[in-house]
């Protein structure tokens, strides 16, 4: 497990790379991170979860944050996605056993003072308890959410490994937002997917060369993570770039606008090098045929995250 570090407000190296934009504009920016206040709400909130599922549910339930908000990357007023886990049960449940585990949590909730809960949605491929929490925080309930998890802590690797990259994602999320390009619900591109974007523009960028980490290290529950040896040693071996914020972020438009061979190759964390879908590394991935954008999931890597893309919504992508 990569740990909490990097989900907590931008440290100093984050603040050292926006000071080339001007002073108000670079305030503003450090201030659209995921707030150290914020951060602080997140645990009380799991606390008081954990405590509601240990009476539920029984000792050996455990409640883990995923998402954006416990990679590193998450911007202020993000939601909280929680999933309940099993100690030492590493394989996906079916919907089923989930959803009676949450049904069992869910009378708890309604009692509890600072819990509200939103809406029960069991009918979904994955069932989620959506709460609100001490009437501002939105949480998202799963049940053994493995995959989540394991691609959390990958991309926290990430984020602890370059405070940079983190800058970089931040703003990129932003700017998807602000023009309507981000999230799967309207058929955009995930946030989870522009991550990944970032990441590997900064792996082929020539003075940045962000090291590519093993994804068989964050595979499986037991996997070490950031204390994987082969991580640590990804790690030592790399130096941060001296470039500024600003020339990062505007490299990564130049790169998916004028160099990267859109429908031909495939943006991925794992092999972190240009490779045409056709090659046999991607004979798994879905669609890998199609004339579109292709991004890899590196931890279920026949999964093409073009999959909750609109053909109108790529299209505002490249104009």
């Amino acid at each position: 497990d990569a740990g909490g570090d990097a989900a907590a407000a931008p440290d100093a190296a984050v603040a050292a790379a926006v000071q080339p934009v001007r002073p108000l504009a670079a305030r503003r920016f450090v201030d659209s991170f995921l707030q150290p206040e914020e951060a602080a709400e997140m645990d009380r909130c799991v606390g008081e979860l954990q405590k509601l599922v240990t009476e539920g549910l029984g000792a050996h339930c455990s409640v883990e944050q995923f998402g954006s908000a416990a990679s590193g990357f998450g911007t202020s007023g993000a939601d909280l996605d929680v999933t309940l886990v099993w100690d030492g049960s590493y394989e996906e449940c079916d919907a089923a056993t989930a959803v009676q585990d949450l049904q069992l949590l869910s009378p708890a909730l309604v009692k509890h003072p600072q819990f509200v809960v939103i809406r029960e949605i069991y009918g979904a491929k994955v069932p989620i308890l959506k709460l609100r929490y001490d009437a501002r925080l939105d949480v998202d309930v799963s049940y053994h959410n493995l995959k989540a998890l394991r691609n959390t802590r990958l991309l926290n690797a990430y984020a602890m490994l370059s405070p940079a990259l983190r800058g970089v994602v931040v703003a990129i999320k932003l700017w998807a937002k602000a023009i309507g390009v981000c999230g799967a619900a309207e058929r955009n591109l995930s946030s989870y997917t522009f991550t990944l974007m970032a990441i590997y523009y900064m792996q082929l960028h020539p003075e940045v060369r962000l090291p590519c980490l093993p994804v068989h290290a964050f595979e499986f529950d037991d996997s070490l993570g950031w204390r994987d040896p082969r991580v640590q040693k990804a790690r030592m071996s790399w130096r941060p770039p001296s470039l500024t914020l600003c020339q990062l972020v505007s490299g990564f438009f130049h790169f998916y606008a004028k160099e990267f061979e859109w429908g031909v190759e495939v943006v991925s964390v794992r092999i972190g090098r240009r490779k045409s879908a056709a090659m046999p590394d991607f004979d798994g991935l879905s669609h890998h045929h199609a004339n579109r954008l292709h991004v890899e999931d590196p931890l279920d890597t026949s999964r093409n995250l073009h999959c909750v893309l609109a053909a109108d919504r790529e299209k505002a992508l490249l104009t």
